[in-house]
């Protein structure tokens, strides 16, 4: 299915920004400089790659069908899970904005912790959404969804990549995630 292959291929992409900034968490505690703006890119990435391009597409197209169409247990899958874990990342993101702001105004030692427990909370986070998805949310919806609702999904997916403007975010963003990952190589 195309629309839940392009999502998962986005996963690995998020994945890198999780590895990347789980390291620029470890390089703090080295010893490096914070450098808000490199967190404030990985924000960026986040909101924009992470939410909107891909839990947009998530939001809109799969999960709506899924909730409407397999009943209870799906619902809950969705709404107390899926949905509630998207909102678990965005508070995390908006809480790490927020020490970012008092780091850059004070820059004092708790600040700074706040800005590395939220980047952490929110790579552990995702990254046990993302298996979740993988393994259970995506493999369930295509096999209990119809082929014409798996059709209809795969058809809104490919329209909203192929257009222009949301191509362009897409290829910007992972240009910001490549530059974060120069900045921040993992180490062996």
């Amino acid at each position: 299915m195309y629309a839940i292959e392009t999502m998962v291929a986005e996963h690995r992409q998020i994945l890198r920004l999780t590895t990347t900034m789980e390291q620029a968490c470890v390089d703090i505690l080295d010893g490096k400089q914070l450098v808000t703006a490199d967190f404030r890119s990985a924000i960026d990435f986040i909101r924009g790659y992470a939410d909107r391009h891909h839990h947009g597409k998530e939001e809109q197209f799969l999960f709506n069908e899924m909730a409407n169409r397999l009943g209870p247990v799906a619902e809950k899958l969705i709404k107390h899970g899926m949905l509630s874990e998207h909102t678990l990342a965005r508070y995390q993101v908006v809480s790490l904005e927020a020490a970012l702001d008092h780091y850059d105004q004070h820059q004092d030692t708790l600040s700074k912790l706040k800005i590395l427990s939220h980047m952490m909370a929110y790579v552990d986070l995702i990254r046990g959404h993302i298996v979740r998805e993988d393994t259970a949310v995506y493999p369930f919806a295509e096999s209990k969804l119809s082929p014409d609702v798996l059709q209809v999904i795969d058809e809104k997916t490919r329209g909203f990549e192929t257009d222009t403007s949301h191509a362009a975010e897409a290829t910007r963003l992972l240009l910001v995630l490549d530059q974060l990952e120069a900045i921040y190589p993992v180490k062996d």
